[in-house]
């Protein structure tokens, strides 16, 4: 991914792993490019590694002009990584929980909760999705008959290889070497 003055997609929220390119590099990180690196990216690049470093070296990733206040399970404060960084009042929005709340429900349907009852985690399956898990399942098993064929194949060839080799002339004992006996 690559970002230019035009686009502002990277300006409007960050993703996972945008950070790599503001803490290991000058804009740069294996799957995008922030290009050009800007002031404010530049800064915000200083701030992260300084946050890193005091985090690492003393547990308190305060800097010199911003103080990390302490975590505790009653407080409605936290960080907004931003240039400048702000500690916000209230609870942290996650815009995205929904999605965890409906996959958690998701997977408990599936994990029995006494050991003695198995739950089928094919019944919820429409027709569509079982032909799709059948054609996978025949694939998986065609891939397992493909790989044993091919090892049969290979150890009956290392086989004849070996017979050729033993049934070769050169491989026979010399009986053509006379060794003359001193009187």
């Amino acid at each position: 991914m690559k970002r230019t003055e035009k686009s502002e997609i990277l300006e409007k929220a960050a993703f996972h792993g945008l950070d790599h390119a503001f803490i290991f590099s000058k804009g740069y990180s294996s799957n995008f490019e922030i290009s050009p690196y800007t002031k404010r990216e530049e800064t915000m690049s200083k701030i992260l590694c300084t946050m890193l470093t005091n985090f690492v070296k003393n547990g308190d990733p305060s800097t010199t002009r911003f103080s990390w206040p302490i975590f505790s399970g009653n407080s409605s404060q936290y960080v907004s990584l931003d240039v400048p960084l702000k500690l916000l009042e209230g609870e942290i929005h996650f815009p995205d929980a929904q999605f965890w709340n409906t996959e958690a429900e998701l997977i408990t349907r599936y994990v029995s909760k006494d050991s003695e009852t198995d739950l089928d985690p094919d019944a919820d399956l429409t027709n569509e999705e079982r032909v799709q898990l059948s054609a996978y399942r025949r694939s998986w098993y065609a891939l397992w008959v493909l790989v044993i064929i091919l090892s049969l194949l290979i150890w009956a060839f290392v086989g004849y290889c070996a017979y050729y080799k033993s049934k070769s002339p050169r491989n026979r004992p010399y009986d053509n070497i006379l060794i003359s006996k001193p009187n």
